[in-house]
């Protein structure tokens, strides 16, 4: 009887890209960052892009507030400003993660002094018959 054979299939895995883009979970704090266009402000838009909503200044700390994936244009965030302000769509570009507060580790309880041990009872024990 023959021994089976099998084919080997070939996978094409494309190596990751690098990206220099933020990737941010809902509810994560960003800033706005302009990268030289529109003198230091970024266009706010509407889900579409196809409408301007307003614009936010190079700086400004905003909350993400939902995402939508773009195929090989990368990510677009729903933003608002933590200030308040027009809520609208951006580019991941235009967005750099706030760096997160380092936890510093919780203060230990102060080591007890070591308890003496309880002597024995010196009472006498006596034996009942």
């Amino acid at each position: 009887m023959p021994a089976p054979s099998f084919t080997s299939r070939r996978f094409v895995h494309e190596p990751p890209r690098p990206s220099k883009e933020a990737v941010l979970a809902v509810g994560m704090r960003a800033i706005v960052r302009s990268h030289g266009e529109g003198l230091g402000r970024v266009s706010l838009t509407d889900e579409d892009g196809t409408a301007s909503l307003g614009n936010l200044a190079d700086g400004v700390r905003v909350e993400v507030t939902a995402w939508r994936p773009r195929r090989g244009m990368g990510a677009l965030y729903r933003v608002r400003p933590v200030q308040g302000g027009t809520e609208g769509w951006m580019s991941a570009s235009s967005l750099e993660a706030v760096p997160l507060p380092r936890e510093r580790p919780a203060p230990q309880a102060p080591a007890a002094a070591p308890r003496a041990k309880a002597s024995p009872s010196k009472a006498k024990r006596t034996r009942t018959r």
